[in-house]
């Protein structure tokens, strides 16, 4: 492993990583600089509507040990009947990935792929 990825990853802790309620991820998709309409909450309840509930918005919030945050804009989807479920970035391969009014450098990155 690259030493400087080793050394970012002790550097950088996640202290919180917990469901997003709407208020936060309406504020942070609204507030990011880099969001799009395919981040949104809307867009994940159309999929939830549209696959019948099989796909649910399951925004993750997150704070690091520094105290910046990002939001995670996840679509839960079930599968085998209800007894598993994967996690996607968003639903019908559109754009995803992490959401923050913080500016995150690379060790938070290191540290959301982790």
């Amino acid at each position: 492993m690259d030493a400087y990825l080793f050394y970012m990853r002790q550097c950088m802790k996640i202290t919180q990583f917990r469901p997003a309620n709407i208020s936060e991820w309406d504020t942070i998709w609204h507030e990011c600089a880099y969001s799009t309409y395919f981040h949104s909450r809307e867009w994940s309840e159309i999929w939830q509507t549209y696959t019948r509930g099989q796909q649910q918005p399951a925004a993750q919030f997150i704070t690091f040990a520094d105290g910046m945050q990002a939001l995670l804009p996840l679509t839960e989807e079930k599968q085998f009947k209800g007894l598993g479920k994967r996690w996607r970035s968003m639903p019908g391969g559109t754009f995803g990935g992490w959401l923050s009014v913080d500016d995150l450098t690379d060790e938070h990155a290191v540290a959301l792929s982790h």
